[in-house]
């Protein structure tokens, strides 16, 4: 049975209130919000807070999905369903879960993601049956030693918290194959971890880590991208009443992701789709968040490019239009090289007052040693993309592009991946600079390759 979280919470109550009656042999129950967007396209919670007690009396329900509402405690009847299989809570208000939750002998998944949870109760550990657990997109900041007491998981996902460190205990999870750990704040990993015998992916990309065992360093099934190593530690404390500056907070979004927050902290931010942001310190005066959205070339509503030019890139639009930043913005596009290979350039075209321009481009040759965050003050730009046209004989075909843009608001689209029939190529980095010039246009960068005919 499928309910949405969108109905009014009157009529939402009674219906459940009756279930038990109705459908006394229910095995499945759905009650999502997230069918709903708001003025931006971000979608929004049901109102869904709370669950009658008689539900309680479902004896054969073992799927429950209460995903995307706004639950700010786990109803007192589910940890009463003891052959609750699947239990899926994203994407709610959760501060925390309660100890009864380790009394469900049956439930093999669980996914509390993108909630609120800070510490997690010991009693977790007494989910014998659990297979999965994803708990990524919280504030935890340490894990219990009763985790490594769950002997049947094969996957954990603990992606985009703040863990500093993990527990010896994790040894104990002699069982699992997937370890998910990016987007924390790793400083150490215990040794053990190289030891599960059934382990084939760990990953601990974007944590602090400086050093690590040598029997993961070399380990193929295990991935260290964005980590400091080898680089050293930090300078020591200042003395007291020296102002801390605190390193940039570094997001590695998923593809279920469609916002980030940034504060006046600054952060890096990597988009599922490959583009690289990074808005230094004093870029926005408050926090904010960014929403973007993907569009395939076919759905772009304007064409952005004349009969020789050849378009390398999807769409990325970013949300709120118009927002003004303080600071340039860095900005790095991957898109794929034109398949000809003389007297062509690759240019970021921006869009402003319905209008396409071009924006001074730079590429980066993908064999190049790590790229740098490019500098871009610009009007956030409302439509990013990879386009080519026919020039006389300037850039190189072969780089990723840069673009200039200039100080103003934001809003904004970046160019994603090439066209289909250049899949095979290899993809190159593109880095999008916008050289100040007073008031920019609100912009929406493209990236093209141009060449004479």
């Amino acid at each position: 049975l499928q309910l949405s979280g969108h109905e009014a919470p009157q009529l939402l109550e009674a219906a459940l209130a009756r279930l038990p009656w109705s459908l006394p042999r229910l095995r499945s129950l759905v009650l999502k919000g997230g069918q709903r967007r708001e003025a931006l396209g971000a979608c929004l919670r049901g109102s869904l807070a709370t669950l009658p007690a008689s539900l309680s009396s479902l004896a054969r329900l073992a799927h429950l999905d209460l995903s995307f509402n706004s639950l700010e405690t786990l109803p007192a009847c589910v940890p009463q369903k003891c052959g609750l299989d699947a239990l899926l809570l994203s994407r709610n208000c959760l501060s925390e879960l309660p100890a009864a939750l380790g009394a469900l002998p049956a439930l093999t998944f669980l996914a509390v993601t993108h909630n609120r949870l800070r510490t997690l109760p010991p009693a977790l550990g007494a989910l014998s049956s659990l297979q999965r657990l994803d708990l990524s997109g919280n504030l935890l900041e340490a894990l219990p030693p009763e985790i490594g007491g769950l002997g049947s998981l094969a996957e954990l996902n603990l992606a985009s918290n703040r863990l500093q460190s993990l527990p010896s205990s994790l040894a104990g999870l002699r069982a699992l194959r997937l370890f998910i750990l990016h987007s924390n704040l790793l400083a150490s990993v215990p040794a053990s971890l190289a030891r599960l015998p059934l382990l084939t992916r760990l990953d601990l990309r974007d944590n602090q880590l400086r050093d690590v065992p040598p029997e993961l360093l070399d380990a193929p099934f295990v991935r260290l991208q964005g980590n400091p190593l080898g680089r050293p530690p930090p300078d020591p404390p200042s003395p007291p009443g020296t102002p801390v500056v605190p390193e940039m907070p570094r997001l590695l979004l998923t593809s279920d992701r469609d916002s980030f927050a940034v504060t006046p902290q600054g952060c890096s931010v990597t988009l599922a789709c490959g583009v690289r942001l990074q808005f230094p310190a004093g870029a926005t005066a408050a926090p904010m968040t960014i929403r973007y959205r993907l569009w395939l070339p076919r759905a772009t509503p304007r064409r952005p490019w004349v009969p020789h030019d050849a378009l390398l890139s999807g769409v990325l639009e970013l949300q709120p239009h118009g927002v003004a930043f303080q600071q340039e913005v860095g900005l790095w596009l991957l898109f794929v090289p034109p398949r000809a290979r003389r007297c062509r350039e690759v240019v970021v075209r921006t869009l402003s007052d319905n209008s396409w321009s071009d924006l001074e481009t730079r590429t980066l040759r993908p064999s190049a040693p790590p790229i740098r965050w490019p500098d871009g003050s610009s009007p956030w730009p409302v439509h990013r993309r990879e386009v080519g046209r026919p020039v006389k004989t300037r850039g190189d075909p072969e780089r990723g592009a840069g673009a200039g843009l200039g100080p103003a608001e934001r809003s904004g689209r970046g160019g994603q991946e090439g066209e289909p029939e250049s899949a095979s190529q290899p993809p190159a980095g593109g880095g999008a600079r916008a050289a100040p010039s007073g008031r920019a246009p609100a912009l929406s960068p493209a990236l093209f390759t141009a060449g004479s005919s």
